[in-house]
């Protein structure tokens, strides 16, 4: 029924006069990572089919819209001169399925994109581990096993239901204690245990992000990179604990690509709390972007920027009633 109204309302103008409307607003798109084999299934949230995306960048093409850098479009929120139906494209954390699939698609499109680089992960090169957990216990009880086992670093065998989400959960704070290679060790012991072993060699790269040296090579060709945090933690932290996730972060992006200027921040899964706010200023962050849908006017605050995040359960028309402003403009007269 969703998707009937949305057309309708497209045929009868309503996309065409929300464009109309909204065209000094600051439109902010973002992605995370390419599928490969099921993963669109496993989490369509997170990652999107390569023929999704090129739907997508064809539908913003042909609509003609302004595509600027996200510096641009705070400095021009701030000043009050956005230019008409400007559209800003970030993407999450440095995915090596972004620059392998999604950046030349961008490039070759001439579409500028912001990257919000998550370091310890492009440090590490080891493969995400809570969502490469998620997927092997998905598989796992795609199987039919009720039960997952493996041997801790200690020797210690630990079992837990691969539905148990709680288990789940505790395993994800353990390994967050651990070193980056000693989480991989977990991930190798789950797949063999769960008869996965040669599923998880086929497609463990899936779950890592770009090199350095890839970092370089696209920051090169025109990609703006800039904050995510060091280890993907903000919301709850102590002013101690956020600002040396920002430090952190700061100082890898710096040693990696020196004389480039990082002051631009995204909240790891959207999670923030309002006394962190001034703490991204006390560390020349200029701006930050949530994960909360909606425009940005002249005057928004910067380090509340919404943006919509795009994902392989939107339809066609409900992405295009998003970037043509109609679904933000709906909500914006639902909230009065």
């Amino acid at each position: 029924m969703r998707k009937i109204l949305l057309i309708l309302a497209k045929y009868s103008g309503m996309f065409f006069l929300a464009r109309f409307l909204t065209r000094r607003s600051v439109k902010i798109i973002s992605y995370h990572a390419i599928a490969a084999y099921d993963l669109n299934i496993y989490n369509p949230t997170l990652f999107l089919t390569v023929d999704k995306l090129a739907r997508r960048i064809a539908c913003m093409k042909a609509k003609k819209y302004k595509f600027i850098y996200l510096n641009e479009a705070v400095s021009r929120l701030r000043a009050g001169t956005i230019e008409p139906n400007s559209v800003v494209i970030t993407i999450d954390d440095g995915w090596q399925s972004f620059q392998d699939i999604a950046w030349p698609m961008f490039r070759q499109a001439d579409m500028p994109v912001s990257l919000y680089v998550y370091t310890e992960a492009v440090e590490s090169g080891e493969p995400n581990f809570n969502v490469a957990l998620c997927y092997l216990l998905w598989h796992a009880e795609l199987k039919g096993l009720g039960e997952v086992t493996f041997l801790d670093g200690l020797g210690e065998e630990i079992s837990f239901a691969a539905t148990d989400m709680r288990a789940q959960d505790d395993l994800m704070d353990h390994a967050a204690t651990l070193q980056p290679p000693d989480r991989t060790d977990i991930l190798d012991a789950i797949a063999e245990n769960a008869g996965l072993s040669s599923l998880w060699a086929e497609r463990r790269d899936a779950f890592v992000f770009s090199s350095p040296d890839d970092l370089r090579k696209m920051a090169a060709d025109g990609l703006d990179i800039q904050l995510h945090t060091h280890t993907h933690k903000f919301g709850g932290l102590s002013e101690a604990e956020s600002k040396s996730e920002i430090s952190q972060n700061i100082d890898r992006l710096s040693a990696w690509l020196p004389g480039k200027k990082f002051t631009h921040f995204c909240y790891p899964s959207g999670d923030y709390e309002a006394p962190q706010l001034p703490w991204l200023a006390d560390m020349g962050v200029k701006s930050a972007t949530t994960c909360e849908a909606g425009l940005n006017n002249p005057g928004v605050n910067p380090f509340l920027l919404r943006r919509f995040l795009d994902a392989d359960t939107v339809s066609d028309i409900e992405f295009e009633a998003e970037v043509t402003g109609f679904l933000p403009w709906l909500r914006c007269l639902r909230r009065g």
